[in-house]
């Protein structure tokens, strides 16, 4: 796969974490010893003002990784009122979360999260000692949230972003190696956060890019050109997958780890792996898309810096329009209106960008500002249209947000759906019995993840949205 599609970790974060351990020979105030190799890995470890729950306690959990940070909801049910007469959450005490895979390759996602609110019903018993607490919380990040001034001098978005990352102790990562929009980027009393995201809004390399940021689950802020990862390339990377009832990379029996080729799929043979979709759905917006955004965007502005120029001469209008893949114009159909209708030439939307002020030789904005603004928008979205939902009974940790993976799905159901779907070209060698699915099976970008845990199933499942660009004409 070509480099352009990696994200890949420019520096590392340097922020600090609460301090989580356990002595497995150690009693808790409950009387019970704790198996140090389950912890993050059958089930989460979850620690609250020095308080750490045991895997009995633990109802539920997401960890959402969809948002510009991700978040985390954690339901707990506490048998003996010690969390809440002695270690119940104050101002400033987060919930630490500890997630691992049982593969040694792989990092473990270790979080803290500022706790946003706390809810609980009633306890069940008089003594307090029966009772359910939801925590909801957002990733820990000092001063992320708070409101500075300050100005970063002749560099363009991608290095402002970096210093910002610096600033903030995080990690940088990237597909993208520079930008072509020097100017002096000001943040005026905004928090670190909108100055990110606004950053981002304006940032601009040439007219096939287009941008998002967003931190991820490592303490990475990720400033990725979305634009590379969609593409025809037929490249597949190797990827570690766990199987099903593997042991504990910390056990002395033998690991049930593979290499095998990174393909999400529903195909009977990667059953049990953490390759394996278990549920899958597509999810359809391009009717609300569609009316709020139209097929094209004109931007305007009054350029002011053309001092010598009539006024009437300063008025500036581009239309935009969402990109598409390369190579995918002879066998996919782009999310641009019902064929034979010409309601796409119709459907337009306009936006008044206001004044861009500074003189002929000196402004204070990069020659592409407002012009970037309406690219990056229309083309981010544009990936909601239309998306599949895959559900993933194992965790599967070689996945990370906006990467680029292929999905193979096929049918081996229903007679009257495998006969609609069958092609005598791809289905030639397939096994005996299934159809490949050229519909649902091709290259998405990975655009959400959340991990989930629930008691009554013990195990981890990660819930995928995927987005595609264009979708195969059948």
């Amino acid at each position: 796969m070509a480099l352009e599609t990696k994200i890949l970790s420019i520096s590392n974060p340097s922020i600090a974490i609460d301090e989580m351990a356990i002595d497995d020979y150690e009693k808790q105030l409950v009387g019970k010893e704790t198996d140090s190799k389950k912890l993050g890995a059958l089930y989460p470890f979850v620690q609250v003002n020095g308080y750490k729950f045991d895997e009995n306690e633990i109802v539920r959990l997401s960890l959402d990784i969809s948002d510009f940070y991700p978040t985390v909801s954690i339901t707990v049910a506490s048998t003996n009122g010690v969390f809440l007469s002695k270690h119940y959450p104050k101002d400033g005490d987060p919930v630490s979360l500890f997630i691992r895979s049982r593969i040694k390759e792989f990092k473990p996602i270790r979080l803290d999260f500022e706790i946003i609110y706390v809810s609980s019903a009633p306890s069940t018993d008089s003594t307090g000692e029966k009772i359910a607490f939801t925590i909801n919380g957002i990733i820990r990040i000092p001063n992320l949230h708070s409101e500075v001034c300050k100005s970063y001098k002749d560099m363009t978005s991608y290095d402002t972003l970096k210093k910002v990352s610096e600033e903030l102790q995080l990690g940088f990562a990237s597909n993208e190696t520079k930008t072509d929009d020097k100017m002096t980027w000001l943040c005026p009393f905004d928090s670190y956060k909108t100055f990110i995201e606004d950053t981002t809004e304006a940032s601009y390399k040439d007219d096939d890019s287009f941008y998002m940021s967003f931190i991820d689950s490592y303490y990475h802020l990720n400033f990725v050109n979305l634009n590379n990862q969609f593409s025809e390339e037929l490249n597949i990377d190797e990827a570690i997958a766990n199987l099903s009832m593997m042991k504990d990379y910390d056990s002395n029996q033998e690991n049930k780890s593979s290499d095998m080729p990174l393909i999400l799929s529903n195909l009977e043979q990667v059953q049990g792996s953490s390759m394996f979709i278990d549920k899958y759905t597509l999810l359809n917006n391009t009717g609300s898309v569609g009316i709020n955004n139209g097929y094209r965007r004109y931007m305007q502005f009054y350029d002011d810096s053309l001092k010598e120029d009539k006024p009437e001469n300063k008025y500036k209008s581009f239309s935009i329009e969402a990109l598409n893949t390369k190579g995918a114009e002879n066998d996919k159909v782009a999310m641009k209106g019902r064929k034979g209708e010409n309601i796409y030439d119709t459907h337009s939307k306009y936006k008044w960008l206001g004044v861009q002020y500074g003189s002929k030789n000196v402004k204070n904005v990069h020659d592409n500002y407002q012009y970037a603004k309406i690219l990056n928008h229309q083309n981010n979205i544009e990936l909601d249209k239309m998306l599949m939902r895959v559900i993933l009974p194992q965790a599967n940790f070689n996945l990370y947000r906006g990467q680029r993976v292929p999905v193979v799905i096929v049918n081996s159901g229903d007679l009257l759906r495998k006969q609609v779907t069958k092609d005598p070209e791809t289905n030639s060698e397939a096994p005996v019995g299934i159809t490949y699915d050229k519909f649902l099976s091709g290259y998405y970008v990975i655009k959400e993840m959340k991990y989930t845990y629930d008691i009554e199933e013990l195990i981890f499942r990660q819930d995928i949205i995927l987005s595609r660009r264009e979708w195969p004409v059948i």
